[in-house]
Parts: C-alpha cells; structure tokens; sequence
C-alpha cells in the first residue's frame, strides 16, 4: 500500500463447536504507526452470539503514519474462557519522495539567453505517479523556450513528467533572454502523487558588458583599394589576406585598455578608409569603426 492511502483489515469470526458461544467480542490493538482513519489504536468489536457454525465479519479502515511492515492480529474471547488468536497478516507501505536541485548557469551578460534546469530524483521505495514540476518565470527576463514539454502559461512554467521510477530522474530546463543588470533567480517545486513537495533554487548575475573581462579580442581591418598595409607594432603581429588584416587581441580586462599602431601606404590620391570590426566571446555584435580617414596626396 502507499503511505497515503487507507486500507481495510477484514475480520471474521466463527463459532465452530457444536454449541452456541456467548459474548463473544473481538479485540484488535493495532501495532504502533497504525490508526484507524477515525484516530483510534485499536478496535473492540462486541459480536454477542454466535449460533454453531455462524460467522460474523466487519472491516476496519486504517492508515499508516510512516513507510514500512506492519504484522496484525486479533482476538477474540466468548463465555466459558473461550479464546482464540488469528494468524499474523503483514502488509507493507510503501512512500512516494521527491528531491529537486536546481541549477543555474554562469554569470549572464545584459541581452544574452541562459539556461536553467532542475533536476527531479524518485527517492522513495514507491513510483512517484503524476510526478509534476514548476517554476515562475524570474523577472526580468523574457521567456525563450522550455523542454520536455514545458509550457508557459502566465509567466508560470510547468512540466508533467507522468511515472517516475523509485531511484530515477529527470531533467527539465528553461532558457530565458536576460534584459537587466542584476540578479536572476530560479525556484523550481516537485510534485508527485501523496510525496510532499520539494523546492529548491539558485541565483545567477546578469552583467553589462562594462562589468565583465573580454576575453578572445580579435580585430579585423579592411583597406580601401589604393591603401596599402605595411606594418604594425602589436608585439604578436597580424595576418594579412588581400585588404583585410587581423590581429588576434585576446584579453581585455574590465577598465584595461590595449593599444598598437597600424603602418600603410597610399597608392594612388584620394580619401581612403580603414574600416574595423571588433569581436569577443562576450560582445554579441561587432563593433565597427569605419571614420579613420586617410587624405593621400601623390
């Protein structure tokens, strides 16, 4: 049985002499984390007569306040010492038990999605039934998607796992896009069956770009025709491929500033660009730099 659900005892008594048995009365005194669903510890059950041959039954509805065996028997007792002892029935409650971790991803920068999961575990000695997690949409952000069938219904994220095997898991994650500097945090609650819910949750920052090193810099300048590159003094040197030169930067700490000098000769007269494209892992878009003007007079 699960630990939530009440179950009958059926008891039967019977005269079987050849004579009639009276005041006969039942006695069944409940072993310990067993009560009837009225709060009672045991039951006493005046039967009265019992003709020869006649039997008489009742059931008894009881609940289990923790998991495990339980081993009942009754009595029962009639005028002229008349006693007996029925054999021992042994039931077993099982429960249904749920943990949740949650899990956030690393600092966000402002603009860019992340990824938050919450992993469910079974850790009862039953199957967990209509096992279901949820979660708010944190604020300041704008929801993106949700797996396992996870669905966004007024800024609330649920899933329905259905079974879920005592000793299993699973994994359910959301992705969201971070609007604001500051703090997201993600609370996930795990349901299933009679299991007392579970929550838990975690945090993650959400930077600006001003806020967080800048890690793999690369630069990418394109000549105008008639504006040639000659050199540089950027100690790791660059690449050059036709009109586009490429210096491998690296990174830039937050207040940190790199510099070097770009060498070129003109061709032919005229106002010739140098166009330039800036990229990091943490910059979504490049930054472009196209008003370095260059007035060449042959």
């Amino acid at each position: 049985m699960l630990i939530c659900d009440p179950f009958p005892y059926k008891i039967v008594v019977k005269n079987p002499g050849s004579g009639q048995a009276t005041n006969v009365r039942v006695r069944d005194n409940l072993p310990a984390g067993l009560t009837t669903t009225d709060g009672k510890n045991s039951v006493d059950w005046a039967v009265g007569t019992l003709a020869s041959g006649e039997s008489k039954e009742t059931t008894i509805n009881v609940k289990a306040a923790k998991a495990g065996t339980y081993s009942n028997s009754a009595g029962a007792m009639a005028d002229g010492g008349l006693t007996v002892e029925s054999a021992a029935v042994k039931t077993v409650v099982r429960a249904q038990a749920l943990t949740i971790k949650a899990e956030c991803p690393p600092a966000l920068l402002q603009g860019r999605q992340g990824t938050f999961k919450f992993t469910v575990t079974s850790t009862g000695d039953a199957n967990c039934t209509n096992t279901m997690v949820s979660a708010p949409v944190p604020a300041g952000v704008d929801f993106v998607s949700a797996d396992n069938g996870g669905v966004n219904a007024g800024g609330k994220i649920t899933w329905n796992l259905g079974a879920l095997n005592a000793g299993a898991n699973k994994t359910v994650s959301y992705t969201v896009a971070s609007k604001t500097a500051g703090s997201i945090q993600s609370t996930g609650t795990a349901t299933c069956g009679c299991a007392a819910a579970v929550t838990d949750s975690c945090a993650t920052s959400v930077k600006n770009q001003g806020q967080v090193d800048l890690t793999n810099v690369t630069v990418v300048c394109e000549f105008d025709a008639g504006l040639d590159y000659v050199s540089t003094d950027w100690p790791a040197g660059a690449v050059a491929a036709g009109n586009k030169v490429t210096w491998k930067v690296g990174t830039i700490g937050i207040g940190q500033a790199k510099a070097f000098k770009i060498t070129s000769k003109g061709s032919k007269s005229g106002e010739l660009v140098v166009q330039s494209l800036t990229t990091s892992d943490q910059t979504p878009r490049a930054v472009r730099n196209d008003e370095q003007v260059n007035f060449v007079d042959r």
